[in-house]
């Protein structure tokens, strides 16, 4: 081809050619390669540019700066990351752009809200429950709104931009989600935002600056980036950076007993939900309540030092130091029979919820009254409960919740069980639990008050 015809741009390709056969064979111009190595980006780009217009020279090219400059381009530089095109595949395979996504008639055509999306935001519940399988949000939005893809079960693959500053709460909750990278851009994570779904694995960058309560359950693994400010991960588990308060545990943990450390003061509410360890040791500066150990249901002891100022725990079960108030009855503790110690004045919020074990429960006849608090036998583990003569209708309807209770053994005679019913809501509340729950039979000290022949 005549030299004549060509432009200025094809003598650029021609010259990054030459150099590269060059630089391969070691000649002279590998000085140029070694100099910039060792220098700068910004030396590495002059060191190689003038290696260029010296070829330049000798194939009798002149150019001056600006045509430099424009063939150049990017040769000896890094880019930007390609953006993101937004788009979303639904099950059925169709596949529509961002812009599409924003017609109301397709979003009435696939069961989402079109007016909720715009080119900065996904609104809140702007998917929920449609029939999404994967989604690339583009670069240009900063916000995923409150339960923005909840129940999205089909939903495996999101990727958010560079760029996403706030996922609001249970934006990927009770979903499909499989996987996913949280961009070092955003700051807000909110709660329950990756809560029940299949992400075994989370990194949260440094720019994280709040997470929600319950913000993530199902992972397996958690880091968190050493520059981050407020966070931090220790064997899997998410702590504020000073670590005084456990944020949440992993739902499968490494080994079978759970060791808090001694800095931590406070665990977040559903910090232990699912936790699959056999055994938790408490600190002694942490304060807690039934809720504390919600839903640990492989849990068989809690364990705390013996100058713990707070708590006193015997075979595993936990009480306040005084022994005055049971906290917590462990989910999977063995034995078929508790009986309540007679210090007990108080059991506590939760402290027998969802237990796992059938168990006959025996409260002892004391010289006081035993409180029970709200909810401290929801769907207890009773399969019978013994009460004392002198206790309050209330403490019959404390039980409700108890699906495997059978059996009532109360201390009293027929005549004062009969008396219970006195209460304004006796009858509402017993033929609710009549309805629900599996009682047979009620027996006082002088005979059967109540028996009925049922099958659950």
């Amino acid at each position: 081809m005549d030299k004549n015809t060509l432009s200025n741009y094809g003598w650029i390709v021609i010259a990054v050619l030459v150099l590269s056969v060059m630089i391969a064979l070691a000649t002279p111009f590998g000085s140029y390669i070694e100099q910039g190595v060792r220098a700068t980006t910004e030396g590495l780009f002059d060191t190689s540019k003038n290696a260029v217009n010296t070829a330049f020279k000798d194939l009798g090219v002149q150019m001056d700066d600006q045509e430099f400059e424009e063939g150049y381009a990017g040769v000896g530089e890094s880019s930007e990351p390609e953006a993101i095109e937004g788009s979303v595949t639904f099950g059925d395979g169709t596949t529509l752009t961002w812009e599409e996504l924003k017609l109301a008639e397709n979003g009435a055509k696939y069961n989402y809200n079109a007016s909720a999306i715009t080119d900065t935001e996904i609104g809140a519940n702007a998917f929920e429950e449609s029939l999404i399988s994967s989604i690339n949000i583009p670069n240009g939005v900063v916000s995923i709104g409150n339960y923005a893809f909840y129940h999205c079960f089909d939903l495996e693959s999101v990727t958010l931009p560079n760029g996403l500053i706030t996922i609001g709460n249970g934006a990927f909750s009770e979903m499909g989600l499989q996987s996913i990278i949280i961009p070092d851009t955003v700051t807000t994570i909110g709660s329950y935002a990756f809560w029940d779904n299949y992400v075994l694995s989370f990194y949260i960058p440094a720019s994280v600056t709040s997470i929600g309560n319950c913000a993530f359950f199902h992972f397996k693994e958690i880091d968190v980036d050493p520059a981050n400010p407020n966070y931090c991960s220790v064997n899997n588990v998410l702590y504020s950076k000073d670590m005084k308060t456990l944020i949440k545990a992993p739902y499968e943990y490494e080994t079978d007993t759970v060791i808090i450390p001694d800095t931590v003061t406070k665990v977040e509410y559903l910090a232990l939900c699912g936790l699959g360890v056999t055994e938790i040791v408490l600190p002694n500066n942490l304060i807690v309540d039934g809720s504390t150990f919600y839903e640990a249901y492989s849990l068989e002891k809690i364990t705390v030092s013996n100058d713990n100022p707070n708590y006193s725990s015997v075979d595993g079960i936990l009480y306040s130091k005084d022994m005055k108030t049971l906290v917590k009855y462990p989910y999977n503790k063995s034995g078929d029979t508790y009986v309540l110690p007679e210090t007990i004045e108080t059991i506590g919020t939760l402290a027998f919820y969802q237990g796992c074990i059938p168990l006959n429960f025996i409260i002892p006849e004391t010289n006081h009254e035993v409180i029970v608090e709200e909810y401290a036998f929801e769907e207890s583990p009773f399969v019978s409960i013994t009460y004392p003569e002198d206790i309050p209708a209330e403490a019959i309807f404390a039980l409700q919740g108890s699906m495997m209770l059978q059996t009532i053994n109360y201390g009293g005679t027929i005549e004062q069980w009969n008396a219970l019913s006195e209460h304004e809501d006796w009858e509402s509340t017993w033929n609710t639990m009549l309805e629900y729950m599996p009682i047979t039979d009620v027996i006082c000290s002088d005979g059967t008050a109540f028996h009925r022949d049922i099958e659950f």
